[in-house]
């Protein structure tokens, strides 16, 4: 009986003994097998580019392996913080980097933003290293990865622009190109900006050759001082300040802006000429009352000769010249003509500026003038003309009439209903009222068929 109780205890103990054992076996890792030379070897990491690129650029490396894997292999680069002068995200992005499975090469693209703000070159510093830790064993270990990479980003081949204002409100600048075949065209533009965030900028090509205007849409806002800050591969970073006189708005000539479903005046502040090697940057002089017609001198009311003259003259007593902010604004110009030749009512309407120049010029920049109703349908109008005043013989102005891209007097001209191609009005300060008086519509008139219906576009942002 002990000795079967002893023999018990002893074979007790030896399935304890062998089940720790199990467990601690278990529960130890098994030692790394070292590769041998049948697994595979990075062969290259070979930058397609030079060390040095311009904004916008893409930095491509393209790295190769000598035999592939039954799965994908994730390469990054890993920033060095202490030799980056750029901001990650912001001024460039790491992308790619995968070798897929069964597969010997991949790239890695470092992607250079063209990011608009005017700045010196910077310098981007990373290491190139597996993304995981497990992946590196399934490569042989004595792989060498290059040192620190240095990428020099220097400015585009561009003038970047940007602006700052000393005002809460939102403010935009535009840039018109002068002399283009299209008066009203513009390049590019830019909008919607606040104080921590400086207005992002627009920019002018170097194959974009020619002069052209930068001008303040500043939205009723009070007068400000503006920054604009310029930046090129060729001439490095400009800066001009300012202050935006916004009391007085004839100091600026005006380009009419209509990209964002309206007309809006844009003040002229920047002339840029860029002839293809370099850019110059001025500050436009502003004008003084000096250079123009005091506007108190022609409120009123004026009448004469107005609509498509000299074939059709129409006498009219309903242009109206009126002051406001010392500029001058002038309507009415072209309702008998309006009414009585090309069938429409006007229902609503704006006065526009009209600039009376000291040494006689006249000029109506390109402004959204008033609504008409035809058949049932509304049609929107804009206007732009000039022409010369003179205290003894009045105004004369020369204008077209523009709905949605159809030029009224031009029409006119071309399907010879008239001699001229722009409306033309002679008028003079009237002292009583002149009835409207026309001539009959001629019989072989024939109206041409109306643009697409459209709703009355918003004037005021």
């Amino acid at each position: 009986m002990k000795r079967k109780l002893i023999y018990n205890i002893i074979g007790l103990a030896i399935l304890i003994t062998g089940i720790v054992s199990c467990d601690q076996a278990s529960q130890e890792a098994s030692p790394i097998v070292e590769p041998d030379a049948s697994y595979p070897v990075v062969t290259g990491i070979t930058l397609e580019t030079t060390g040095t690129i311009r904004e916008g650029d893409t930095i491509v490396y393209t790295i190769a392996i000598n035999k592939p894997l039954t799965h994908s292999l994730t390469f990054s680069a890993i920033v060095d913080s202490t030799a980056t002068t750029l901001v990650e995200h912001e001024d460039f992005d790491f992308e790619g980097g995968t070798i897929p499975a069964w597969e010997t090469e991949g790239e890695l693209w470092i992607v250079s933003h063209k990011d608009f703000i005017p700045e010196p070159a910077g310098v981007v510093a990373f290491d190139i290293t597996l993304e995981s830790e497990g992946e590196k064993y399934t490569l042989h270990p004595d792989n060498e990865y290059p040192p620190t990479q240095e990428i020099t980003i220097n400015p585009g081949l561009w003038l970047d622009i940007t602006m700052e204002w000393s005002s809460s409100d939102d403010i935009d600048f535009v840039i018109f190109k002068e002399d283009n075949t299209d008066p009203y065209f513009d390049i590019n533009y830019s909008s919607g900006a606040t104080l921590d965030m400086p207005e992002g900028s627009s920019d002018i090509g170097r194959d974009d050759v020619g002069t052209y205007y930068i001008g303040i849409i500043h939205w009723g806002v009070p007068a400000f001082d503006y920054t604009f800050t310029f930046g090129s591969a060729s001439d490095g970073i400009e800066t001009i300040t300012g202050t935006f006189n916004s009391d007085y708005l004839r100091a600026y000539d005006i380009d009419p802006w209509t990209a964002w479903g309206g007309v809006y005046h844009a003040y002229r502040v920047i002339k840029v000429v860029n002839d293809g090697t370099n850019y110059t940057v001025t500050k436009l002089d502003e004008y003084t009352s000096a250079d123009y017609m005091d506007p108190a001198d022609l409120v009123g009311t004026w009448s004469g000769t107005d609509g498509a003259y000299p074939n059709w003259a129409y006498a009219t007593n309903t242009v109206e010249v009126t002051e406001e902010n010392g500029e001058s604004y002038i309507y009415g110009l072209n309702e008998g003509w309006m009414t009585n030749f090309w069938g429409e009512s006007v229902t609503s309407g704006e006065p526009v500026v009209m600039r009376v120049y000291s040494n006689g010029d006249v000029w109506i920049p390109y402004s959204y003038y008033w609504e008409t109703l035809y058949d049932g349908d509304p049609y929107d109008y804009w206007i732009y003309g000039s022409g010369t005043y003179d205290a003894g013989t009045g105004l004369h102005l020369e204008y077209e009439m523009d709905q949605d891209g159809f030029l009224c007097a031009a029409w006119t001209y071309e399907n010879d209903y008239n001699d001229y191609e722009y409306f033309q009005a002679d008028l003079t300060m009237s002292k009583g009222q002149i009835q409207n008086n026309y001539v009959e519509v001629p019989e072989n008139f024939v109206k041409p068929e109306r643009k697409a219906n459209r709703t009355k576009k918003e004037i005021i942002k």
